[in-house]
């Protein structure tokens, strides 16, 4: 179900493949997510294929050999650093009144089963057979922060939980400013954002909205998701229709406050960022605390999407659940 070779994870079910890399041994990427990839299947070339030929005045150049940015990169967990600009995963107030962070990968390791999240619910397996789950540990180096990626695989359900937990190993406190529960980074040049707004008697609109080269934002600061917008959202192919074309669904199973972001850059990569509302929000972590209230997340793919079955139908989706927060 889960395997790791030549720096690269891959996450199989029955019928969906989930792929990530570690580029340098140092960046956590996405490579793939969707139908099975055969065994034989190469990923390795993606990120090479991200190449842009641009001043490097602005940007972070990884590779001068091949010109590669780290900001054209499709990226798994994100930060606010030199070279990268686009809504972070993980966003933090230091004590030096530093706000730039640099994690980058440390360890991983396997295991059957699942574990609990402590103080939230989240789905759970009565075997350790039903499931097989991939952690890894990125670190920044200069504030000892860490944070723990969980990707847990059920074959059966065709489903991947992702869970993200911040462990605080320096000497000072640390402000959260941001800790987002997904961060998925996709090629989609042609894709529009499919939301659901409305109001009261008068819930899930079906909207679709070009995301030529603006960040779109669905979100909620009352407290409660409610009916105007609701914590859902879909990259949709322009010519998606309920009979055939793609679809990435995100939705948070959370009535609370919430954001979800869609960011496109000049490559044609889109960022989809969902979590916890970040307007006001700030969490002070002390030396030797964690932070483990970021929803556990499910990443799905079938043939079900909006109004039912629809066989022809290839998309996949997200979930993120919540559990309460005070």
């Amino acid at each position: 179900m889960i395997t790791f070779n030549n720096n690269e994870f891959r996450l199989e079910t029955d019928n969906t493949s989930y792929v990530m890399g570690v580029y340098m041994n140092k960046y956590l990427t996405h490579l793939y997510w969707g139908k099975k990839l055969n065994t034989a299947a190469d990923t390795g070339y993606i990120i090479e294929t991200m190449v842009s030929d641009r001043p490097g005045l602005i940007h972070k150049e990884i590779d001068t050999e091949k010109k590669l940015y780290l900001s054209d990169v499709p990226l798994e967990f994100s930060t606010v650093m030199g070279g990268i600009y686009r809504v972070p995963t993980f966003h933090a107030l230091y004590a030096d009144k530093s706000s730039i962070s640099d994690f980058t990968y440390e360890s991983y390791k396997i295991f059957d089963g699942k574990k609990k999240l402590e103080g939230l619910p989240a789905v759970y397996t009565e075997n350790d057979s039903e499931a097989q789950t991939l952690e890894i540990c990125l670190k920044d180096e200069v504030s000892g922060m860490r944070a723990y990626l969980s990707y847990t695989v059920m074959p059966s359900y065709d489903v991947i939980t992702r869970s993200v937990r911040y462990e605080n190993g320096g000497k000072d406190t640390v402000k959260l400013l941001s800790a987002q529960s997904a961060t998925v980074d996709f090629y989609a040049p042609d894709f529009e954002l499919l939301h659901l707004q409305g109001d009261w008697e008068r819930e899930g609109g079906v909207e679709r909205t070009p995301l030529d080269h603006i960040t779109l934002t669905i979100d909620s600061k009352k407290g409660a998701s409610s009916a105007m917008q609701q914590p859902f959202a879909a990259l949709v192919n322009k010519n998606a229709t309920e009979e055939s074309g793609e679809a990435y669904g995100f939705s948070l199973v959370y009535s609370g406050s919430f954001c979800i972001q869609a960011e496109p850059t000049s490559t044609g990569l889109v960022r989809i960022n969902a979590g916890l509302q970040t307007f006001d929000f700030g969490w002070e972590l002390a030396e030797g605390e964690s932070f483990s209230v970021s929803p556990r997340s499910f990443f799905h793919e079938s043939p079900i999407w909006i109004k039912g079955k629809n066989p022809s139908w290839v998309d996949s989706y997200c979930f993120v659940e919540y559990g309460l927060f005070f």
